[in-house]
C-alpha cells in the first residue's frame, strides 16, 4: 500500500480532486437552501457518489472541502483504522511468513518497526492490542482483543481518555505511517492528521454503567516527541492547525476508501462499520429507510458542563436500497464540518435527506425492463 495508489478515483496525479460539476451544482444548491451566506462561510462540505459502476470510478463535489481545520473527535477514526491497519499488517506477516509462534511473531514485528527507525517506547503494544493464536501446522491467527476492543467501542462514543490510551498504544508514528500510505494525508490537498491524543483525565469515564475506560492502569502519553515530528515534516503540507486536522475532502476520501475495502480490505470496512456503531452522529443516517450498511461518526467541542460549544462535525457512509423491491440501490459518503452553526441537529438531518435525494436524481433507477433482464445478485 503506497500513496500513489490510494487513489479513490476522483482525484488527480498531484492529489488534487477532479469535480463533477453536476453533483457540485446540486450540493450548491443543497447549502443555499439551508445555510445563510453567513453560515456558509463557516462551513466545509464534500459529497462522493460511489453508486453501482461508480464505486470504482466516483464523482465527487465539495464545498470549501480542502480547507483545515480542528477535526475534534471527528478524527478519531483514524485512531479506529490504524488499530485495523495493525491488525491486517500483523496477519499479513505471520500468513506471508509462515510464521508459526506468537512470540517470534512479535520480535519480527519489532524488528521491522525498528528497521524503519521507529524508537521502541513508540512501538505499537502488539501484544496488548492483538490477541495472537496459535494453531498447529498454520500461521499464527491474529484478531483485534477484547480490551482494545473496549477500547474502540469508546472512542467512538466520544470517550477522550479511551481515545488518548488508544492512540498512544498505538503510537503515533505507527498511525502516521497508515495514514500516510493509505493516501489521507497529501503534501498538496494537506487532509487528516493525529499529532496527540486527546488528554482526558481518566476521572470522566465514557459510560457511566461500566469501568470500559478503565481498561488500562497506565496513563496514556498525550504527548508526541518534537524529534518524531520533525522526522514527520516531510510529509506535512502545512503546520497543522490542530492535533486533529481534518478537512471535507480527507474525510470523503477516507470513506471512499472504506465503502471500496481498500482501509485495507473488505473485511475491515465492515469491522468499522461495526465499530462505529451507536456512536455519535448529527446525521443521524439511520433515520433513512432500507438501510444496508452505515459507518457515522461526529466530531464536537463540549464545555465543563458538558455544552457543545463552536465545532460540530460529522461524516457518514450510507448505502441503502430505495426502491419497494429492494432491487435498487444507492451509496455515497457525505461529509460537513461547522464552526458556530445553530441548529445543528436539524441542519444536518436536512442536509443528508436533501444528498440523499440528490444522489436519487443522479442515479435514477432502471427501466423494469431492464431490471426484468438484469441478473439477480
Amino acid at each position: 500500500m503506497t500513496p500513489e495508489v490510494m487513489n479513490p478515483g476522483f482525484l488527480d496525479s498531484t492529489g488534487e480532486a477532479i469535480v463533477n460539476r453536476q453533483l457540485e451544482e446540486g450540493l450548491n444548491d443543497v447549502i443555499k437552501a439551508i445555510f445563510t451566506p453567513e453560515e456558509s462561510r463557516r462551513i466545509r462540505a464534500a459529497v462522493v457518489d460511489l453508486t453501482g459502476s461508480k464505486l470504482c470510478r466516483p464523482s465527487f463535489a465539495g464545498f470549501s472541502a480542502n480547507t483545515p481545520g480542528d477535526g475534534g473527535s471527528l478524527a478519531k477514526i483514524l485512531a479506529i483504522y490504524a488499530l485495523l491497519q495493525l491488525r491486517f499488517d500483523v496477519q499479513w506477516l505471520a500468513t506471508s511468513e509462515d510464521i508459526r509462534s506468537r512470540t517470534e511473531l512479535l520480535d519480527r514485528a519489532h524488528k521491522l518497526w525498528a528497521g524503519a527507525g521507529v524508537p521502541r517506547n513508540v512501538h505499537p503494544e502488539a501484544a496488548w492490542l492483538l490477541f495472537l493464536t496459535e494453531r498447529p501446522g498454520a500461521p499464527v491467527q491474529v484478531e483485534i482483543n477484547w480490551p482494545a476492543g473496549r477500547l474502540v467501542y469508546c472512542t467512538a462514543r466520544n470517550c477522550n481518555w479511551t481515545a488518548s490510551l488508544l492512540v498512544s498504544k498505538l503510537g503515533i508514528p505507527f498511525i502516521t505511517s497508515a495514514v500516510w500510505q493509505a493516501g489521507l494525508l497529501n503534501r498538496v490537498r494537506g487532509g487528516l492528521w493525529l499529532t496527540s491524543g486527546y488528554c482526558q483525565e481518566r476521572g470522566k469515564p465514557c459510560d457511566t454503567r461500566t469501568d470500559h475506560c478503565m481498561a488500562d492502569a497506565r496513563e496514556p502519553d498525550c504527548t508526541f516527541p518534537g524529534e518524531m515530528l520533525r522526522s514527520f515534516a516531510q510529509v506535512l503540507p502545512t503546520t497543522p492547525l490542530s492535533p486533529h486536522n481534518v478537512t471535507a475532502l480527507g474525510v470523503a476520501v477516507f470513506y471512499s476508501l472504506l465503502a471500496q475495502g481498500r482501509l485495507p480490505d473488505g473485511d475491515a470496512t465492515g469491522r468499522f462499520a461495526d465499530a462505529v456503531d451507536g456512536a455519535c452522529t448529527y446525521f443521524w443516517p439511520r433515520s433513512l429507510p432500507n438501510a444496508i450498511r452505515i459507518a457515522a461518526k461526529c466530531g464536537r467541542t463540549v464545555d465543563a458542563a458538558n455544552r457543545e460549544t463552536e465545532l460540530g462535525h460529522d461524516g457518514a457512509l450510507v448505502r441503502r436500497f430505495v426502491t419497494l423491491h429492494n432491487d435498487y440501490t444507492i451509496e455515497y459518503a457525505v461529509v460537513l464540518l461547522t464552526t458556530g452553526i445553530k441548529g445543528k441537529k436539524t441542519k444536518f438531518p436536512r442536509l443528508l435527506d436533501s444528498v440523499d435525494r440528490l444522489i436519487q436524481r443522479l442515479n435514477p433507477p432502471p427501466s423494469p425492463e431492464l431490471r426484468a433482464r438484469s441478473p439477480r445478485p
